[in-house]
Parts: C-alpha cells; sequence; structure tokens
C-alpha cells in the first residue's frame, strides 16, 4: 500500500493551489494540540511531507496505545468504526489508513468553514 492513494494525492495538491494548504496544516495542528498530542506540523509542508509527518504521528500513538489518539480521533470526527475495522492491519498500516481518513476528514471541516 502506498502512502497515499494517487486521488487523496490530487485533492492535497488542488488543496494546496488554492492556498488552502497552509490552513488544513493549522486545523491539524488546532486539533493535535486540544487532543493533548504534543506534535506540530510545518506550516509550509508540501503534501507528501504532510502525509509523511501526520503518519509517523499516528504510527507513534499506536505504537505506544496512546489515548491522546482517541481524543484526536473524536476531535476530527473519524467514526469509531473506521479504527475498529483495521484491527488485523498492522500498525504501519493502520496509521496510513487513519492518516488518510483524518485528512479528508479535515478537507471537509475546511470546506464547511468556508461556507459559512
Amino acid at each position: 500500500m502506498s502512502d497515499i492513494s494517487e486521488n487523496h494525492l490530487e485533492l492535497l495538491i488542488g488543496i494546496q493551489k488554492n492556498e488552502l494548504l497552509k490552513a488544513l496544516i493549522e486545523q491539524i495542528n488546532k486539533d493535535m494540540n486540544l487532543a493533548g498530542i504534543n506534535h506540530q506540523i510545518e506550516t509550509n509542508s508540501i503534501p507528501n511531507i504532510l502525509c509523511e509527518d501526520l503518519s509517523k504521528t499516528i504510527f507513534k500513538l499506536l505504537h505506544n496505545n496512546d489515548p491522546k489518539l482517541q481524543n484526536f480521533l473524536y476531535r476530527v470526527d473519524v467514526p469509531e468504526n473506521h479504527d475498529i475495522d483495521m484491527q488485523n492491519d498492522t500498525i504501519r498500516i493502520r496509521s496510513k489508513k487513519l492518516s488518510i481518513i483524518i485528512l479528508i476528514k479535515e478537507c471537509q471541516k475546511l470546506w464547511f468553514k468556508s461556507r459559512n
């Protein structure tokens, strides 16, 4: 499994072209901070680096069985059944899948905010 699918990478590149990538990273950082995760993604990151950084952060949280991950997933509005469906996956694959879901949810959050 690649780090991110072609469609998701296109979504992030589209966000970057519309100058929303910084807002996306700021939203992710805000939600991580509110969940108690002491990590900040660089606001000038490009899509590939954003994906790698987020996946590594999720991997560490999964590996350490850190309850902050559940707080973060709740803040981002990732349904519990997504994580349950991944119970048989390796930690690396789960972290990549969760990263993609988080990116999609955060993009949706930005889209809803922009409509108000």
